[in-house]
């Protein structure tokens, strides 16, 4: 695991280069996704079934060495599974551990507004969404798993747009043709770093999902 995000990248480059201070987010999460991920923060992250990001309690040692890497210090472990989850593939570390649900009911195709009560999201958010499970018809102009941003309408409301700062001046709405079926999640997080398992795993129903200590490593070098 050795990608970083773009947005870490333009962070770290700002701060070097530009004297522009970046903050360490004072919680790190860790996402599990069932596709490839990007360093755009593009990829399918697990929804439903009680599944919830967790946060990197124990830190990480100082690296050391010439490798530049790290790994966690103590196991982390996911609840457990109710619904089935497929198949975990990659991992993404994320700021942010806003995950929210809606239905297509609560789609206006007409708008294009999302109707999701206190979401909790700021104009500019970057998010993706994905299905519980994968069940259901995803809504139409909407891309499972891509990158977009949020506006926000009102404390209940949102849309979408491709770029930050169409969201930020209202330009560019994502055309919402069909709502589709079932339940869809919206998740927030700047993405940090991301990579693949060394082994994937298909997590059904029941199931506990656990990263053991050191087998998540991140390697820079």
């Amino acid at each position: 695991m050795s990608a970083l995000s773009d947005y870490l990248e333009r962070k770290l480059l700002d701060a070097v280069l530009r004297n522009a201070s970046y903050a360490a987010p004072s919680s790190i999460y860790i996402a599990l996704m069932t596709n490839s991920t990007g360093d755009d923060g593009s990829g399918i992250e697990v929804a439903g079934g009680s599944y919830a990001r967790q946060a990197l309690t124990s830190g990480f040692p100082a690296a050391s060495g010439t490798s530049g890497a790290v790994s966690n210090s103590s196991n982390i472990t996911f609840p457990t599974a109710s619904a089935n989850w497929g198949t975990v593939t990659n991992v993404y570390l994320m700021d942010a551990n806003n995950q929210k649900s809606f239905t297509n009911s609560d789609i206006n195709t007409g708008t294009d507004v999302i109707t999701i009560n206190t979401h909790g999201f700021t104009t500019a958010d970057q998010v993706s969404m994905s299905r519980s499970g994968g069940s259901g018809t995803f809504p139409t102009g909407i891309t499972e798993g891509a990158v977009y941003f949020v506006r926000n309408a009102s404390s209940n409301t949102i849309t979408l747009h491709p770029t930050a700062a169409d969201a930020t001046g209202n330009t560019n709405i994502v055309d919402i043709t069909a709502a589709g079926t079932g339940t869809f999640y919206i998740n927030k997080g700047n993405p940090l770093i991301h990579g693949a398992l060394s082994a994937s795993k298909t997590i059904n129903s029941a199931d506990t999902f656990q990263i053991d200590a050191g087998n998540l490593t991140i390697t820079l070098a």
